[in-house]
Protein backbone atom coordinates (compact mmCIF):
# COMPACT_ATOMS: atom_id res chain seq x y z
CA UNK A 1 0.00 0.00 0.00
CA UNK A 2 1.63 3.48 -0.87
CA UNK A 3 2.12 5.83 2.02
CA UNK A 4 -0.04 8.80 1.92
CA UNK A 5 1.28 11.71 1.33
CA UNK A 6 1.11 15.48 2.72
CA UNK A 7 -1.19 16.51 0.71
CA UNK A 8 -3.48 13.35 1.19
CA UNK A 9 -3.15 13.74 5.17
CA UNK A 10 -4.25 17.10 4.96
CA UNK A 11 -7.04 16.65 2.61
CA UNK A 12 -8.42 14.17 5.07
CA UNK A 13 -7.80 16.30 8.35
CA UNK A 14 -10.31 19.25 6.48
CA UNK A 15 -12.63 16.45 5.69
CA UNK A 16 -12.62 15.43 9.39
CA UNK A 17 -13.17 19.06 10.34
CA UNK A 18 -15.83 19.52 7.81
CA UNK A 19 -17.96 16.33 8.99
CA UNK A 20 -17.41 17.32 12.81
CA UNK A 21 -18.53 20.94 12.30
CA UNK A 22 -21.57 20.02 9.95
CA UNK A 23 -22.65 17.34 13.03
CA UNK A 24 -22.41 20.46 15.48
CA UNK A 25 -24.40 22.74 12.79
CA UNK A 26 -26.99 20.06 12.84
CA UNK A 27 -27.00 19.69 16.91
CA UNK A 28 -26.70 23.80 16.88
CA UNK A 29 -28.62 25.06 13.71
CA UNK A 30 -28.33 28.58 15.68
CA UNK A 31 -24.28 28.23 16.58
CA UNK A 32 -23.41 31.20 14.26
CA UNK A 33 -19.17 30.36 15.32
CA UNK A 34 -20.32 26.45 13.96
CA UNK A 35 -21.77 27.52 10.74
CA UNK A 36 -19.35 30.34 9.91
CA UNK A 37 -16.52 27.94 10.47
CA UNK A 38 -17.80 25.06 8.75
CA UNK A 39 -18.35 27.73 5.66
CA UNK A 40 -14.40 28.87 6.19
CA UNK A 41 -13.36 25.12 6.00
CA UNK A 42 -15.68 25.03 2.93
CA UNK A 43 -13.51 27.33 0.77
CA UNK A 44 -11.08 25.97 1.90
CA UNK A 45 -11.55 22.41 0.31
CA UNK A 46 -12.73 24.20 -2.51
CA UNK A 47 -16.48 23.96 -1.82
CA UNK A 48 -17.88 27.52 -2.83
CA UNK A 49 -21.52 26.56 -3.21
CA UNK A 50 -21.47 24.51 -0.06
CA UNK A 51 -20.03 27.53 1.97
CA UNK A 52 -21.91 29.83 0.15
CA UNK A 53 -25.20 27.45 1.67
CA UNK A 54 -24.09 28.32 4.78
CA UNK A 55 -22.77 31.84 4.91
CA UNK A 56 -26.74 32.85 3.52
CA UNK A 57 -27.81 31.22 6.84
CA UNK A 58 -25.17 33.22 9.22
CA UNK A 59 -26.32 36.36 7.28
CA UNK A 60 -29.79 35.80 8.21
CA UNK A 61 -28.68 34.74 12.08
CA UNK A 62 -26.32 38.04 11.74
CA UNK A 63 -26.96 40.23 9.60
CA UNK A 64 -24.54 42.83 10.68
CA UNK A 65 -21.52 40.46 11.26
CA UNK A 66 -18.55 41.83 8.84
CA UNK A 67 -16.64 38.44 8.82
CA UNK A 68 -19.95 36.51 7.17
CA UNK A 69 -20.31 39.36 4.92
CA UNK A 70 -16.77 39.23 3.55
CA UNK A 71 -17.18 35.65 3.66
CA UNK A 72 -19.76 35.38 1.62
CA UNK A 73 -18.60 37.63 -1.15
CA UNK A 74 -15.69 35.25 -1.49
CA UNK A 75 -17.79 32.07 -1.51
CA UNK A 76 -20.03 33.43 -4.45
CA UNK A 77 -17.22 34.89 -6.53
CA UNK A 78 -15.58 31.43 -5.46
CA UNK A 79 -19.19 30.00 -7.26
CA UNK A 80 -18.55 32.13 -10.36
CA UNK A 81 -21.01 35.14 -9.52
CA UNK A 82 -19.20 37.84 -9.22
CA UNK A 83 -22.20 40.30 -9.30
CA UNK A 84 -23.81 38.40 -6.45
CA UNK A 85 -19.74 39.29 -4.90
CA UNK A 86 -19.61 42.64 -5.14
CA UNK A 87 -23.57 43.04 -3.62
CA UNK A 88 -22.15 41.18 -0.62
CA UNK A 89 -19.07 43.46 -0.44
CA UNK A 90 -20.50 46.57 -1.09
CA UNK A 91 -23.27 45.78 1.84
CA UNK A 92 -20.38 45.60 4.26
CA UNK A 93 -18.59 48.68 3.10
CA UNK A 94 -21.81 51.02 2.99
CA UNK A 95 -22.14 49.77 6.99
CA UNK A 96 -18.29 49.86 7.57
CA UNK A 97 -16.81 52.66 5.48
CA UNK A 98 -13.71 51.93 6.72
CA UNK A 99 -13.19 48.14 5.50
CA UNK A 100 -9.96 47.78 3.89
CA UNK A 101 -10.82 43.96 2.81
CA UNK A 102 -13.88 44.70 1.19
CA UNK A 103 -12.61 47.93 -0.35
CA UNK A 104 -10.01 45.35 -1.76
CA UNK A 105 -12.15 42.90 -3.21
CA UNK A 106 -14.52 45.57 -4.83
CA UNK A 107 -11.41 47.07 -6.26
CA UNK A 108 -10.21 43.47 -7.91
CA UNK A 109 -13.77 42.83 -8.76
CA UNK A 110 -14.50 45.67 -10.49
CA UNK A 111 -11.16 45.22 -12.60
CA UNK A 112 -12.43 41.88 -13.67
CA UNK A 113 -15.57 43.37 -15.24
CA UNK A 114 -13.17 46.24 -16.86
CA UNK A 115 -15.01 48.86 -14.96
CA UNK A 116 -12.10 50.66 -14.26
CA UNK A 117 -13.05 53.91 -12.64
CA UNK A 118 -15.45 52.02 -9.57
CA UNK A 119 -11.53 49.43 -9.52
CA UNK A 120 -9.50 52.55 -9.01
CA UNK A 121 -12.03 54.29 -5.98
CA UNK A 122 -12.07 50.96 -4.12
CA UNK A 123 -8.52 50.39 -3.87
CA UNK A 124 -7.40 53.43 -2.97
CA UNK A 125 -10.27 53.33 -0.52
CA UNK A 126 -8.57 50.28 0.49
CA UNK A 127 -5.03 52.09 0.68
CA UNK A 128 -6.16 54.51 3.05
CA UNK A 129 -7.90 52.78 5.06
CA UNK A 130 -5.49 49.86 5.24
CA UNK A 131 -3.76 50.80 8.60
CA UNK A 132 -6.71 50.31 10.47
CA UNK A 133 -6.87 47.65 12.93
CA UNK A 134 -9.86 46.15 11.50
CA UNK A 135 -8.90 46.02 7.82
CA UNK A 136 -9.40 42.24 6.55
CA UNK A 137 -9.89 38.90 7.98
CA UNK A 138 -7.12 37.68 5.62
CA UNK A 139 -4.40 39.71 6.29
CA UNK A 140 -2.37 41.91 9.12
CA UNK A 141 -3.01 45.42 9.86
CA UNK A 142 -0.92 47.39 7.06
CA UNK A 143 -0.41 44.63 4.76
CA UNK A 144 -3.97 45.18 2.88
CA UNK A 145 -2.20 48.57 1.39
CA UNK A 146 0.74 46.65 0.17
CA UNK A 147 -1.83 44.33 -1.55
CA UNK A 148 -4.09 47.41 -2.94
CA UNK A 149 -1.52 49.48 -4.15
CA UNK A 150 -0.10 46.45 -5.75
CA UNK A 151 -3.40 45.76 -7.36
CA UNK A 152 -4.04 49.46 -8.11
CA UNK A 153 -0.42 49.42 -10.29
CA UNK A 154 -1.47 46.58 -12.00
CA UNK A 155 -5.01 48.15 -13.14
CA UNK A 156 -2.63 51.05 -14.04
CA UNK A 157 -0.38 49.04 -16.39
CA UNK A 158 -3.71 47.14 -18.12
CA UNK A 159 -5.12 50.65 -19.20
CA UNK A 160 -1.74 51.81 -20.53
CA UNK A 161 -1.17 54.28 -17.93
CA UNK A 162 2.54 53.52 -16.92
CA UNK A 163 3.31 56.87 -15.41
CA UNK A 164 1.04 55.87 -12.83
CA UNK A 165 1.66 52.71 -12.39
CA UNK A 166 5.77 53.41 -11.63
CA UNK A 167 3.66 56.20 -9.11
CA UNK A 168 2.49 54.04 -7.28
CA UNK A 169 4.71 51.04 -6.77
CA UNK A 170 7.39 54.33 -5.17
CA UNK A 171 4.21 54.59 -3.17
CA UNK A 172 5.19 50.97 -2.18
CA UNK A 173 8.52 51.48 -1.47
CA UNK A 174 7.58 54.64 0.91
CA UNK A 175 6.21 52.47 3.50
CA UNK A 176 8.72 49.30 2.41
CA UNK A 177 11.84 50.07 0.79
CA UNK A 178 12.98 46.34 0.44
CA UNK A 179 9.59 45.88 -0.78
CA UNK A 180 10.92 43.20 -3.55
CA UNK A 181 7.96 42.62 -5.78
CA UNK A 182 7.88 47.14 -6.08
CA UNK A 183 11.40 46.73 -7.14
CA UNK A 184 11.13 44.05 -9.68
CA UNK A 185 8.65 45.83 -11.17
CA UNK A 186 9.92 49.46 -11.26
CA UNK A 187 13.30 48.12 -12.94
CA UNK A 188 10.72 46.14 -15.34
CA UNK A 189 9.00 49.72 -16.34
CA UNK A 190 12.36 51.32 -16.42
CA UNK A 191 13.70 49.00 -19.16
CA UNK A 192 10.48 49.09 -20.82
CA UNK A 193 10.83 52.73 -20.96
CA UNK A 194 14.44 52.55 -21.96
CA UNK A 195 15.99 54.13 -19.27
CA UNK A 196 18.82 51.07 -18.11
CA UNK A 197 20.47 53.06 -16.00
CA UNK A 198 17.32 53.81 -13.48
CA UNK A 199 16.58 49.70 -14.40
CA UNK A 200 20.19 48.77 -12.69
CA UNK A 201 19.64 51.07 -9.92
CA UNK A 202 16.10 49.19 -9.37
CA UNK A 203 18.00 46.04 -9.91
CA UNK A 204 20.83 46.72 -7.31
CA UNK A 205 18.11 47.33 -4.40
CA UNK A 206 15.99 44.36 -5.51
CA UNK A 207 19.00 42.04 -4.72
CA UNK A 208 19.81 44.35 -1.69
CA UNK A 209 16.71 43.34 -0.23
CA UNK A 210 17.44 39.61 -1.01
CA UNK A 211 15.44 39.19 -4.12
CA UNK A 212 16.16 35.52 -5.81
CA UNK A 213 13.09 35.11 -7.70
CA UNK A 214 12.03 34.46 -11.64
CA UNK A 215 11.27 38.30 -12.33
CA UNK A 216 14.49 39.44 -10.31
CA UNK A 217 16.83 37.15 -12.82
CA UNK A 218 14.35 38.33 -15.25
CA UNK A 219 14.95 41.69 -15.39
CA UNK A 220 18.38 41.25 -15.06
CA UNK A 221 18.29 38.99 -17.93
CA UNK A 222 17.03 42.28 -19.98
CA UNK A 223 19.80 44.67 -18.88
CA UNK A 224 22.13 42.28 -20.17
CA UNK A 225 20.78 42.07 -23.29
CA UNK A 226 20.66 45.80 -23.46
CA UNK A 227 24.30 45.78 -22.67
CA UNK A 228 24.91 43.61 -25.20
CA UNK A 229 26.33 40.37 -22.67
CA UNK A 230 24.25 37.90 -24.17
CA UNK A 231 25.96 35.12 -22.12
CA UNK A 232 25.34 36.52 -18.95
CA UNK A 233 21.26 37.36 -20.04
CA UNK A 234 21.22 33.41 -20.81
CA UNK A 235 22.84 32.86 -17.23
CA UNK A 236 19.99 35.05 -16.05
CA UNK A 237 17.27 33.60 -18.28
CA UNK A 238 18.21 30.23 -17.11
CA UNK A 239 17.97 31.37 -13.41
CA UNK A 240 14.47 32.66 -13.94
CA UNK A 241 13.71 29.57 -15.75
CA UNK A 242 14.68 27.25 -12.72
CA UNK A 243 12.65 29.49 -10.33
CA UNK A 244 9.42 29.31 -12.69
CA UNK A 245 9.95 25.78 -14.44
CA UNK A 246 6.48 26.15 -15.88
CA UNK A 247 6.77 29.41 -17.78
CA UNK A 248 7.74 28.71 -21.29
CA UNK A 249 7.80 32.29 -22.11
CA UNK A 250 11.38 32.32 -20.28
CA UNK A 251 12.73 29.74 -22.32
CA UNK A 252 12.12 31.62 -25.17
CA UNK A 253 13.95 34.40 -23.72
CA UNK A 254 16.84 31.82 -23.06
CA UNK A 255 16.46 31.18 -26.73
CA UNK A 256 16.75 34.57 -27.86
CA UNK A 257 19.65 35.03 -25.47
CA UNK A 258 21.42 31.90 -26.89
CA UNK A 259 20.86 32.80 -30.76
CA UNK A 260 22.84 36.13 -29.62
CA UNK A 261 25.72 34.68 -28.42
CA UNK A 262 26.03 32.35 -31.43
CA UNK A 263 24.85 29.61 -29.61
CA UNK A 264 22.08 28.00 -32.02
CA UNK A 265 21.83 24.10 -30.56
CA UNK A 266 21.23 25.94 -27.39
CA UNK A 267 18.48 28.06 -28.12
CA UNK A 268 17.13 25.46 -30.36
CA UNK A 269 16.79 23.57 -27.07
CA UNK A 270 15.32 26.13 -25.27
CA UNK A 271 12.38 27.00 -27.89
CA UNK A 272 11.71 23.48 -27.88
CA UNK A 273 11.28 22.78 -24.40
CA UNK A 274 8.86 26.24 -24.53
CA UNK A 275 6.82 24.37 -27.20
CA UNK A 276 7.33 21.13 -24.74
CA UNK A 277 5.93 23.65 -21.79
CA UNK A 278 3.08 25.05 -24.08
CA UNK A 279 2.42 23.80 -27.12
CA UNK A 280 1.68 25.95 -29.50
CA UNK A 281 3.79 28.83 -28.07
CA UNK A 282 3.82 31.44 -31.01
CA UNK A 283 7.15 32.96 -30.40
CA UNK A 284 8.69 29.66 -29.87
CA UNK A 285 7.60 28.66 -33.55
CA UNK A 286 8.50 31.74 -35.22
CA UNK A 287 11.78 31.36 -33.64
CA UNK A 288 12.26 27.62 -34.74
CA UNK A 289 10.84 28.78 -37.65
CA UNK A 290 14.06 31.32 -38.25
CA UNK A 291 16.20 28.72 -37.51
CA UNK A 292 14.70 26.10 -39.90
CA UNK A 293 15.06 28.42 -42.58
CA UNK A 294 18.81 29.52 -42.30
CA UNK A 295 19.42 25.59 -42.36
CA UNK A 296 17.55 25.18 -45.50
CA UNK A 297 14.31 22.70 -44.32
CA UNK A 298 11.55 24.58 -46.15
CA UNK A 299 8.99 23.08 -45.00
CA UNK A 300 10.06 22.41 -41.65
CA UNK A 301 9.77 26.59 -41.60
CA UNK A 302 6.94 26.93 -43.11
CA UNK A 303 5.20 24.37 -40.61
CA UNK A 304 5.83 26.58 -37.59
CA UNK A 305 5.08 29.72 -39.30
CA UNK A 306 1.48 27.99 -39.89
CA UNK A 307 1.10 26.74 -36.53
CA UNK A 308 1.65 30.46 -35.32
CA UNK A 309 -0.61 32.40 -37.63
CA UNK A 310 -3.37 29.51 -37.12
CA UNK A 311 -2.96 30.13 -33.20
CA UNK A 312 -2.37 34.39 -33.42
CA UNK A 313 -3.52 35.56 -36.92
CA UNK A 314 -2.38 38.66 -35.74
CA UNK A 315 1.24 37.69 -35.54
CA UNK A 316 2.67 39.80 -39.20
CA UNK A 317 5.88 38.29 -39.29
CA UNK A 318 4.91 35.10 -39.23
CA UNK A 319 2.95 35.48 -42.34
CA UNK A 320 5.13 37.77 -44.00
CA UNK A 321 7.77 35.23 -43.40
CA UNK A 322 5.93 32.44 -45.31
CA UNK A 323 5.44 34.64 -48.10
CA UNK A 324 8.95 35.72 -48.36
CA UNK A 325 10.46 32.16 -47.85
CA UNK A 326 8.29 31.05 -50.95
CA UNK A 327 8.88 34.06 -53.07
CA UNK A 328 12.89 33.84 -52.70
CA UNK A 329 12.24 29.69 -53.77
CA UNK A 330 10.79 30.44 -57.26
CA UNK A 331 7.39 29.28 -55.26
CA UNK A 332 5.25 32.24 -56.60
CA UNK A 333 1.67 30.22 -56.57
CA UNK A 334 2.11 28.94 -52.87
CA UNK A 335 3.44 32.12 -51.61
CA UNK A 336 0.45 33.91 -53.30
CA UNK A 337 -2.21 31.73 -51.55
CA UNK A 338 -0.08 32.54 -48.30
CA UNK A 339 -1.02 36.21 -48.67
CA UNK A 340 -4.42 35.95 -50.03
CA UNK A 341 -5.23 34.25 -46.91
CA UNK A 342 -3.61 36.83 -44.67
CA UNK A 343 -5.45 39.76 -46.13
CA UNK A 344 -8.72 37.71 -45.54
CA UNK A 345 -7.65 37.18 -41.94
CA UNK A 346 -5.67 40.88 -41.35
CA UNK A 347 -7.88 43.04 -44.13
CA UNK A 348 -6.57 45.82 -41.85
CA UNK A 349 -2.83 45.10 -42.09
CA UNK A 350 -1.04 47.01 -44.24
CA UNK A 351 1.94 44.82 -44.67
CA UNK A 352 -0.36 42.13 -45.59
CA UNK A 353 -1.32 44.39 -48.47
CA UNK A 354 1.61 44.84 -49.27
CA UNK A 355 3.03 41.38 -49.06
CA UNK A 356 0.14 40.43 -51.85
CA UNK A 357 1.75 43.14 -53.78
CA UNK A 358 4.86 41.25 -54.37
CA UNK A 359 3.45 37.58 -54.50
CA UNK A 360 1.06 39.14 -57.55
CA UNK A 361 4.15 40.90 -59.23
CA UNK A 362 6.10 37.69 -58.76
CA UNK A 363 3.13 35.70 -60.15
CA UNK A 364 2.62 38.23 -63.07
CA UNK A 365 -0.81 40.09 -61.92
CA UNK A 366 0.58 43.74 -62.86
CA UNK A 367 -2.70 45.28 -62.39
CA UNK A 368 -3.67 42.87 -59.18
CA UNK A 369 -0.61 44.27 -57.83
CA UNK A 370 -1.72 47.99 -58.04
CA UNK A 371 -4.83 47.68 -56.68
CA UNK A 372 -2.80 45.84 -53.46
CA UNK A 373 -0.23 48.78 -53.21
CA UNK A 374 -3.44 51.51 -52.97
CA UNK A 375 -4.86 49.48 -50.19
CA UNK A 376 -1.41 49.13 -48.75
CA UNK A 377 -0.96 52.91 -48.76
CA UNK A 378 -4.42 53.69 -47.68
CA UNK A 379 -3.98 51.64 -44.76
CA UNK A 380 0.04 53.05 -43.83
CA UNK A 381 0.29 56.43 -46.42
CA UNK A 382 3.94 57.39 -45.06
CA UNK A 383 5.02 53.72 -44.58
CA UNK A 384 8.91 53.81 -45.85
CA UNK A 385 9.02 50.27 -48.11
CA UNK A 386 6.22 51.74 -50.50
CA UNK A 387 8.70 53.41 -52.57
CA UNK A 388 10.49 50.54 -52.80
CA UNK A 389 6.77 48.23 -53.99
CA UNK A 390 5.88 51.14 -56.21
CA UNK A 391 9.60 50.96 -57.88
CA UNK A 392 8.63 47.17 -58.76
CA UNK A 393 5.63 47.65 -60.01
CA UNK A 394 6.63 50.71 -62.52
CA UNK A 395 9.13 48.47 -63.45
CA UNK A 396 7.25 45.22 -64.05
CA UNK A 397 5.00 47.85 -66.23
CA UNK A 398 7.85 49.28 -68.25
CA UNK A 399 7.58 52.58 -66.55
CA UNK A 400 11.09 52.71 -66.32
CA UNK A 401 11.65 56.75 -65.37
CA UNK A 402 9.02 56.45 -62.87
CA UNK A 403 10.63 52.94 -61.24
CA UNK A 404 13.88 55.03 -60.80
CA UNK A 405 12.04 57.86 -59.49
CA UNK A 406 10.24 55.87 -56.74
CA UNK A 407 13.62 53.97 -55.87
CA UNK A 408 15.11 57.39 -55.04
CA UNK A 409 13.11 57.34 -51.80
CA UNK A 410 13.26 53.69 -51.63
CA UNK A 411 15.52 52.03 -48.07
CA UNK A 412 18.78 51.13 -48.73
CA UNK A 413 19.45 47.52 -50.28
CA UNK A 414 20.56 45.65 -47.47
CA UNK A 415 17.14 46.48 -45.61
CA UNK A 416 15.38 44.00 -48.90
CA UNK A 417 14.09 41.17 -47.91
CA UNK A 418 15.52 37.77 -49.82
CA UNK A 419 11.85 36.95 -51.22
CA UNK A 420 11.80 41.07 -52.78
CA UNK A 421 15.03 40.63 -53.94
CA UNK A 422 14.81 37.81 -56.09
CA UNK A 423 11.23 39.14 -57.44
CA UNK A 424 13.41 43.06 -58.24
CA UNK A 425 16.06 40.93 -60.22
CA UNK A 426 13.25 38.92 -61.90
CA UNK A 427 11.82 41.85 -63.31
CA UNK A 428 15.28 44.01 -64.26
CA UNK A 429 15.45 46.94 -61.28
CA UNK A 430 19.37 46.37 -62.40
CA UNK A 431 18.19 47.94 -65.66
CA UNK A 432 17.28 51.09 -64.37
CA UNK A 433 21.03 52.22 -64.37
CA UNK A 434 21.16 52.63 -68.07
CA UNK A 435 17.66 55.10 -68.06
CA UNK A 436 18.24 58.70 -68.36
CA UNK A 437 16.28 59.91 -64.68
CA UNK A 438 14.47 62.71 -66.41
CA UNK A 439 12.15 64.87 -63.22
CA UNK A 440 14.79 64.16 -61.22
CA UNK A 441 17.07 66.68 -59.21
CA UNK A 442 21.22 65.50 -59.33
CA UNK A 443 20.83 64.64 -55.35
CA UNK A 444 17.62 61.84 -56.04
CA UNK A 445 19.39 60.51 -59.27
CA UNK A 446 22.74 60.07 -57.29
CA UNK A 447 21.28 58.16 -54.72
CA UNK A 448 19.78 56.03 -57.44
CA UNK A 449 23.15 55.18 -58.29
CA UNK A 450 24.39 54.98 -55.47
CA UNK A 451 21.39 52.83 -55.00
CA UNK A 452 22.21 50.42 -57.88
CA UNK A 453 25.66 50.03 -57.44
CA UNK A 454 24.97 48.67 -53.92
CA UNK A 455 22.51 46.07 -55.62
CA UNK A 456 25.16 44.76 -57.73
CA UNK A 457 27.77 44.44 -54.44
CA UNK A 458 25.23 42.66 -52.80
CA UNK A 459 23.88 40.42 -56.02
Amino acid sequence: MAAEGPGRADAARLQEAIEALRGLVERKPRDLTARRALAAALLEAGRPAEAREQLRACEKMAPKDDLVLYLLGVAEAEAGDLDAAIAAWRKLARRRASHAGAHYMLGRAYAAKRMWDAAVHHLNLAAEHGDEAATSPQAEPGQVVQMALEALAELHLARGQADKAVKTWERMLERDPNQVTALNNLAAAHLTAGRLAEAEAYAARAREAGADNAAFHYNLGQIALRKGDYLAAASHFAAAAERDPRDASLRVNLGDAWVRAGRRAEARAAWEEALRLEPGHPDAHFNLGVEAARDGDIEGALRHWTAVVERVPQFSPAWAHQVDLLLSRGREAEALEVAERWTRARPSDAWAWQSLAWARLAAGHGPKAAAAIRQAETLAPTHPRLALLKCAADAAAGRAAEAAAHLARAPEPQSVWPGERAVLARLGVARLAAVAVRGLDEAAAARVRRWLEAWQERA
